[in-house]
């Protein structure tokens, strides 16, 4: 599970999980969950299945705190190895 407040670059996130989606297909089956965008008050759904990425608008995040959380099932998959694939999409480093 991947959990931040940082918000990220929206096109870099694209790119970024595109890629990855795209290399280790055998790894990364499924990716799911909420993201923050950098200025941007909706909360966008991120869904994953193999190959194919979709991502859409869900709604503003309401009065709680902004904090994109992602879970990611797959294959011998580490939670270093996906802050560090994540993170040249944050638009703040961490």
């Amino acid at each position: 599970m991947f959990e931040s407040p940082i918000a990220f670059d929206l096109n870099m996130f694209v790119f970024v999980l595109d890629f990855y989606c795209n290399a280790y297909p055998d790894q990364l089956y499924r990716i799911k969950g909420h993201i923050r965008v950098h200025n941007s008050k909706e909360k966008m759904l991120v869904q994953s299945t193999g190959r194919y990425l979709h991502i859409v608008p869900a709604g503003e995040w309401g009065d709680g705190n902004a904090s994109s959380t992602l879970v990611f099932i797959g294959r011998a998959l580490k939670s270093a190895t996906i802050q560090r694939m994540l993170a040249p999409a944050q638009k703040e480093k961490i």
